[in-house]
Formats: structure tokens, sequence, C-alpha cells
């Protein structure tokens, strides 16, 4: 009853949507295609996920703690020693020959002191005014246009440069201190 009532439908069937991998280390791009390779070859999947950590500049293995993702959320721009091309687009590449898909995580709204964002643009920043709410966290201000279509052109450029075909987008923040402090 609960997939013939609430399940989206085509054709009086549910849809069925794709399983995915994930990874939140997702190192260079030929470690992710190692990792596809293993993944497609001992089950049925029908792409990867990429979840936090493909962003800023962390190291390969992920180990130094300063460089945590979470402290790297504003820093939306690929890594270089990871990422030579500033994009994933040789993985997005070999993902569209394998006919697989590929989801890449972004968290815009979120940026930590410290980051691009951060050092660049505090005008594009609330704060939350309180130090009991996330004291280095700012909440990324998109009733600003330029900031708006600064965060539009960034994320399309790293979506379309890097063959990415779904984009999932979170928001692990409350944004109401923010919004009440601006």
């Amino acid at each position: 009853m609960m997939l013939k009532s609430y399940m989206p439908q085509e054709n009086g069937n549910p849809i069925v949507l794709p399983q995915f991998t994930s990874t939140n280390n997702p190192g260079t791009e030929s470690a992710l295609i190692q990792l596809m390779e293993s993944k497609i070859a001992s089950r049925n999947t029908d792409g990867l996920w990429i979840d936090a950590c493909w962003y800023g500049e962390l190291t390969i293995d992920n180990t130094i703690s300063d460089n945590t993702w979470s402290k790297q959320v504003g820093n939306w721009y690929f890594d270089d020693a990871r990422y030579p091309n500033n994009n994933m687009l040789a993985f997005g590449e070999w993902m569209e020959q394998q006919n697989k898909e590929f989801l890449l995580w972004l968290e815009p709204e979120r940026v930590y002191y410290g980051t691009e964002l951060y050092n660049n643009h505090k005008d594009w920043l609330i704060d939350s005014g309180s130090i009991l709410v996330s004291p280095r966290t700012y909440l990324f201000d998109f009733s600003n246009d330029e900031a708006c279509d600064y965060m539009i052109d960034r994320i399309s450029g790293i979506l379309s440069g890097s063959k990415v075909t779904w984009y999932r987008q979170d928001f692990n923040m409350d944004p109401a201190r923010y919004w009440s402090n601006k």
C-alpha cells in the first residue's frame, strides 16, 4: 500500500530510484575510477555519490585534523593536488562511458571561518550573533544578488565542468538565528 499510494509513479508503476555507492574520501580521479571499477565488478550500482571532502585544500588521505571537511565549507573549488585540471572531468567522462551516474554533494549556504568565501566576501555572509551557535560558521546570504549570482555561477561551473549528473544540496544548519541577526 505504501509504494502504491505514496511513491512517485510512471505508467502505474513505482519509479525505482538509482542505487548509489558513496564515498566521503574521494582521493584523486584515478582513485575514484579504481573504487568504481571494484564496485561495478562486485555488485550492481548505478553510480557514485561523492559526499564531503572533494573541495578545498585537503590532503589526499584527509589526515590533517585542522583541515577536516567541515572547516573547508566555503572553499568551493577543487584542490590542485588532487584535481590538477580544477575539475573531475576525467572521472565524469569515465562514468559516462560506463553508463553510470555521478552525484556530487555541496552545501553552499554554510561558510566556515578562514575559507575563500570568508576571506574574500565577508559582506556576503550573515553571522548568527551568538557564540552558542557555531561561532565560526556563517550563513551565505542568497538575498544578496551579487552573492547569489556568484554562487549560481560557481556551482554551475563545478557541475558542468565535471559532468555531474546528480546534484545534492544539504542544509546542515538552522538559519533562524542568522536570519534574525541580519
